[in-house]
Order: structure tokens, then C-alpha cells, then sequence
């Protein structure tokens, strides 16, 4: 599950760096039933002029059940 998991990460992170900055919008989505089996949850959080002005920090978190819950994160930051 953690590639999967992973996979569904970067697909998203990949997605918004191949997006125009102006076309980042800020706040945050949520997609659920994703990957094999559908079991995987995954949250997209837009932050406008974080860490500074004219940028936006991207965090996608997947999560899912199984033999526990489980959580993965990464983040990045896109530039004007």
C-alpha cells in the first residue's frame, strides 16, 4: 500500500507543478474511493504566499485503513 499510496502523491504533486501558477487556486479538495480497491483517501491543501509572497505550498496527504490507519504526506512550493 505505500507505493500505492505514494504514487497517488506524486501524480498530484506532478499535476499542480505542470499547472500554470495563476491557475493554483488556494484552499483545499478532497478525493476518496482512489486506487487499487478504492481504499485510499487523498487531500490537496493550496496555500497562497507560503513561505513567502508570490509563492504557494502544495500539500497532498493520502491515507487509507488497513491493519491500522495510515497516513502519508509530502509538500512542495511552487514559484510565479
Amino acid at each position: 500500500k505505500n507505493t500505492e499510496a505514494t504514487a497517488l502523491i506524486e501524480d498530484k504533486i506532478e499535476e499542480y507543478r505542470n499547472t500554470p501558477y495563476a491557475n493554483i487556486v488556494e484552499g483545499s479538495i478532497e478525493e476518496s474511493g482512489l486506487g487499487p480497491g478504492g481504499v485510499f483517501t487523498r487531500a490537496s491543501i493550496v496555500e497562497n504566499n507560503t513561505p513567502m509572497n508570490n509563492t504557494k505550498t502544495v500539500t497532498v496527504q493520502v491515507s487509507w485503513a488497513s491493519l491500522g490507519n495510515h497516513v502519508f504526506s509530502f509538500q512542495t512550493i511552487v514559484s510565479n
